[in-house]
């Protein structure tokens, strides 16, 4: 394993197959961006790459150089990028979706673009699709936080999808108003992941600085976003956070959908700060259907009544009794840490 904080300590071994740049925080421009590429492009066996550049100073004339090492490093298997809190460009995502897709050999890829002032999120969009038409590619994360960008086109193009092979799939993003002509999209988005075992979609919202930019997900979104879960019949795994999104009501059309999820093993469910309580009795008949769960955390803080909270003890208390393990997190306290 090769781990690089700076150019100076670079002590290049083209035999490694493992490569950590840290280079996050330091201002670099794009001469010195150029340089780390030239350097690595050398390592024509590296199979696992992890690149933070994070709150750097990466332009569109930075990623430039990430064409030549990809085009060199095809057989590269695992991609960590972090481009989070820089300034890249509709211009720049357009090209960076063409360098990626060199890497034919590519499974695993975590591309975070969170943060970059981006308004035409369309690149990272088509990106989706382009990958995951890549037969080997299992596993796909993407983070686009902070874009001052209305997402629908992201749920259009994982539609588009066509005989993915993706198994984990994880999507985080923010700014989402769910509206009628939003939900055809919705309702088709994973139709041909059947493949899908492992779902992430963080939807959720915090209270920082970056609050002006949040999901609306409200009970309509709930709705379809159920829709659009159901048919992932295959799902062990399914981590969904919906934190501060007055989803209300719409909590039972979760539950609807959960209960034909019959393979999962694993839930982790981030409902606080929702006024659920008029739907967490569907969500409680609903985790009842999941025979098959082995963990479960559950977040219900907040905005749920004693009478459903207890419902929900209950089940967790039947599951322990048939030996399976149940994590169950439940708090009203504010200063409460979460258990993960």
């Amino acid at each position: 394993m090769l781990i690089i904080k700076n150019l100076e300590t670079i002590n290049l071994n083209i035999e490694v197959t493992n490569v950590i740049v840290d280079f996050k925080q330091q201002k670099f421009n794009a001469d010195v961006i150029a340089k780390l590429c030239d350097v690595l492009k050398n390592c024509i066996n590296m199979k696992q790459l992890s690149l933070n550049l994070y709150q750097n100073q990466i332009e569109d004339k930075c990623l430039t150089s990430l064409g030549p090492l990809f085009e060199q490093c095809t057989k590269i298997k695992s991609l960590f990028l972090d481009l989070s809190c820089n300034s890249i460009s509709e211009k720049a995502q357009q090209d960076l979706h063409l360098y990626l897709t060199k890497l034919t050999n590519l499974k695993e890829i975590n591309l975070n673009l969170d943060y970059n002032n981006i308004i035409n999120l369309q690149p990272a969009s088509s990106l989706i699709n382009v990958l995951a038409k890549n037969p080997n590619l299992e596993n796909l994360s993407l983070s686009v936080c902070g874009n001052d960008h209305y997402y629908h086109n992201l749920y259009e193009e994982i539609a588009k999808t066509e005989d993915t092979n993706i198994k984990i799939l994880s999507l985080r993003f923010n700014n989402i108003c769910f509206t009628p002509s939003f939900t055809s999209q919705i309702d088709s988005a994973f139709q041909n992941y059947k493949n899908l075992v492992d779902l992430t979609l963080n939807l959720g919202n915090e209270k920082n600085e970056f609050s002006a930019q949040i999901n609306q997900i409200g009970s309509y979104g709930a709705l379809t976003l159920a829709r659009s879960l159901q048919n992932l019949i295959n799902l062990q795994t399914l981590i969904l956070n919906l934190k501060l999104n007055q989803i209300n009501d719409g909590v039972k059309h979760l539950g609807d959908a959960l209960k034909k999820l019959v393979n999962l093993k694993k839930l982790q469910l981030q409902l606080e700060d929702n006024q659920i309580e008029n739907g967490v009795a569907n969500l409680w008949h609903g985790l009842q259907e999941l025979t098959n769960l082995q963990y479960l955390f559950i977040d219900l803080r907040y905005r749920s009544s004693v009478f459903w909270v207890t419902k929900m003890l209950e089940f967790i208390i039947s599951k322990v009794t048939f030996g399976r393990l149940i994590k169950f997190d439940f708090s009203w306290d504010e200063q409460s840490e979460y258990d993960y």
